[in-house]
Order: structure tokens, then C-alpha cells, then sequence
């Protein structure tokens, strides 16, 4: 009876040996760059093409927040994404830039520049606050900024409910809306 027993723990221990040293000789630490990074995480920026809402994905780098997609979003689509029939329903504004009077006193003409720049993102507990300073009457452009929120806050906080997002426009009404009829 001790044979067996004696025979199986010298086939384990002579396993676990061949195992554990496997031929591979010891190495010191090698310095070859940066810590790995992991997967780059990408979220859903929406647009529209032959009038309807599509979900155009981009690799978020740097500091990712919702300031960062918003800007995304008011960049407009790339010059591929154009070329293939993705354009932005938000509303081009002018906006005029104060520039500081010169030492001499003599004012100098007001910089207006055109832009997408017209929405103003707060973040509260429960909700996330759309302050519009532009009229929109288009509803894919109200679509496009409510549903790129809700996917930017899907990869912010992986796992956590995305807040509903407020709508509030330039007369103070507001219109809320939790993403339902956002395209996957």
C-alpha cells in the first residue's frame, strides 16, 4: 500500500521539477520604454448621413471628459467620414472675440469668427445640463449632441447608468431625454 503513495508523490514532485524549471535562465529588469497602455478606449460620436443619425466611432486620447467629446463633436466629421456622406446637423454660429485695447488707446475692430461652439456642458448628481446659446430646429442636431453624450458617459464610467441629459434653449425652456431612440 505505501508503494503506490510513494510512487505517486514522486511522480508529482518530479512533475512540479520539470515544471518550475522549465530551462529559461533569470533575466534582470529590461528598460524598453513606457509602461503598456492598454486598450485606447473609444467612443460613438454621432452625425448624420442621408438624413438619419449614425454612430462614428473615434479613439479618445489624452484626458478624456465630456469637454473633450463635445469638442470632438463641434470639430465636425473628418475629411474620410465627409467624403463618404457624414456631415453635422449642428448649427455653424458667429461668434464675436473681444480682443484687449492696445496700449495707444485706439479700438481695435472685433474678431467674429464662425464655429459650432454654442453649447455649454454642466454636469449635476442626476443629470447632465445641454446649455444651447444657438437656436437648433433641427432635431438631428439635438439628437447628435443628447446621444454623443450618453455614449461618451457610457465610456467614462463603464458599467454605471449614463445620466439623462437636459436640453435647455436659448429662452430657457428644457427638454429632457435619456438616449432611447439614440442608433447603436
Amino acid at each position: 500500500m505505501r508503494k503506490p503513495v510513494r510512487r505517486c508523490v514522486l511522480l508529482w514532485l518530479s512533475a512540479l521539477c520539470a515544471l518550475t524549471s522549465c530551462g529559461i535562465p533569470a533575466t534582470d529588469v529590461i528598460q524598453a520604454g513606457g509602461p503598456a497602455s492598454g486598450i485606447v478606449p473609444v467612443a460613438n460620436l454621432y452625425f448624420v448621413r442621408s438624413e438619419r443619425l449614425v454612430a462614428v466611432p473615434r479613439e479618445m486620447t489624452g484626458e478624456f471628459d465630456l469637454s473633450w467629446v463635445m469638442a470632438a463633436l463641434m470639430k465636425g466629421p473628418s475629411e474620410r467620414e465627409s467624403a463618404e456622406g457624414v456631415r453635422s446637423d449642428l448649427p455653424v454660429v458667429d461668434v464675436v472675440l473681444a480682443t484687449p485695447a492696445p496700449s495707444d488707446g485706439r479700438p481695435e475692430p472685433a474678431e467674429t469668427v464662425a464655429t459650432r461652439s454654442f453649447v455649454t456642458v454642466t454636469k449635476s448628481d442626476d443629470r447632465v445640463l445641454l446649455t444651447l446659446a444657438a437656436v437648433m430646429g433641427s432635431g438631428l442636431g439635438k439628437a447628435q449632441l443628447v446621444c454623443t453624450v450618453m455614449a461618451a458617459q457610457r465610456v467614462i464610467s463603464p458599467g454605471a447608468k449614463p445620466k439623462p441629459v437636459t436640453l435647455v434653449e436659448p429662452d430657457g425652456r428644457r427638454a429632457d431625454d435619456a438616449g432611447q431612440n439614440c442608433p447603436g
